[in-house]
């Protein structure tokens, strides 16, 4: 698959799905960073999957509390809440808090800690014999934080190594993965909050695969 690219060309929704909500086989994971990154960036990705799908087939998957304020306790039981309003089941919504993934803008993750913690929920709970589809933020970041460009080069990386297990040249084993990122939107858009789902919904808001 092809890296993902920052662009500002839009495709039609509908064609966004047919790429990456290719089979009911499939799970799709959403790959976060923090808490309230699902509504801030992802709302209008997890309404298009949870409208074309069953609720129970799409997962949440976030790698911090989002602590860097002290109010991680907090945020970490709001997350589930707010994907429930965007469709996705709670029981679905996974928070980390592990030392690895500290939340705050002088925190650069890992990509391989990322790989592998995502490796590590994809392969536990993905269903039997279904593939998985991965959706997180573009390369860079779409915010610029340093914690969503760890997250997308984990995935990078994850992808990468789960590809090379196809050649006989890494890991073998669990479920076939694709991987999408976001697509860098001009900065109004970013942060309009419900507004965006109305702006997502005549534009597309995911590139082609990344990890090639």
């Amino acid at each position: 698959m092809r890296r993902a690219q920052r662009t500002n060309r839009r495709a039609p929704v509908d064609g966004n799905r047919r790429t990456y909500l290719r089979a009911e086989s499939e799970d799709t994971f959403i790959v976060i960073a923090h808490p309230d990154d699902e509504a801030m960036f992802m709302g209008p990705t997890i309404r298009s999957v949870t409208s074309a799908r069953d609720a129970g087939s799409l997962h949440v998957l976030c790698l911090s509390t989002g602590d860097f304020d002290g109010l991680g306790n907090v945020r970490r039981t709001e997350l589930p809440a707010a994907a429930a309003a965007l469709g996705a089941s709670p029981a679905n919504v996974t928070v980390l808090d592990l030392p690895a993934f500290r939340d705050g803008p002088d925190e650069a993750w890992r990509p391989d800690a990322v790989g592998a913690a995502v490796w590590d929920h994809v392969r536990t709970r993905a269903r039997p014999g279904a593939g998985v589809v991965l959706l997180t933020f573009d390369g860079a970041g779409v915010s610029g934080h340093p914690n969503h460009v760890s997250t997308y080069r984990g995935v990078v990386g994850l992808v990468r190594r789960r590809r090379g297990s196809d050649r006989g040249e890494g890991e073998e084993g669990g479920p076939e993965i694709r991987a999408y990122a976001l697509v860098t939107v001009s900065l109004w858009r970013k942060f309009v909050g419900p507004a965006e789902v109305a702006v997502g919904s005549v534009a597309g808001v995911l590139s082609g695969g990344i990890g090639g």
